[in-house]
């Protein structure tokens, strides 16, 4: 029967080698604990990258999505802004249309028709108005309006 020993120097040599690789594998664990992040990624991964590229590409994907959001929000922003200036005046002229409506003097009426005027150029270039480079309406640029003075 053949029997092998080690002698004290190589058994310490041994030691000394398997204690470095512990202290090594304690470190990277340690960090990869603490980091939350693997220290070795292509050893991780065997060279298998696709769940990576997805988490990449996904990550892009939400990034274009949160642009497009922004900016729908600019959009609705100023489109909700520009509904209430055609608000206002519509409140406005209703109010003097219906006190102009029971008076008789032609005065009155040519201050109706400028007033009405005035308020139906404020809905056009409020309906003209563009945000982000693009418009509202298709409503042409410049509306020349031209009225009449109301008779009866």
């Amino acid at each position: 029967m053949n029997l092998t020993s080690i002698g004290d120097l190589a058994r310490g040599l041994t030691l000394r080698t398997r204690s470095t690789e512990i202290k090594n594998k304690i470190e990277t664990l340690s960090y990869e604990l603490s980091s939350g992040r693997v220290q070795d990624l292509s050893g991780h991964l065997d060279g298998d990258y696709s769940h990576l590229l997805d988490l990449d590409r996904s990550l892009s994907r939400l990034d274009a999505f949160k642009v497009s959001t922004a900016e729908a929000g600019l959009f609705t922003d100023a489109m909700q802004l520009s509904l209430n200036t055609i608000a206002g005046a519509v409140e406005g002229i209703t109010a003097s249309l219906l006190s102009f409506g029971t008076s008789n003097q032609a005065v009155t009426h040519e201050n109706a028709s400028a007033q009405a005027r005035n308020e139906l150029n404020a809905i056009v270039s409020a309906l003209n108005t563009r945000a982000g480079g693009a418009a509202f309406t298709r409503a042409p640029q410049r509306m020349s309006l031209r009225f009449r003075p109301l008779t009866r």
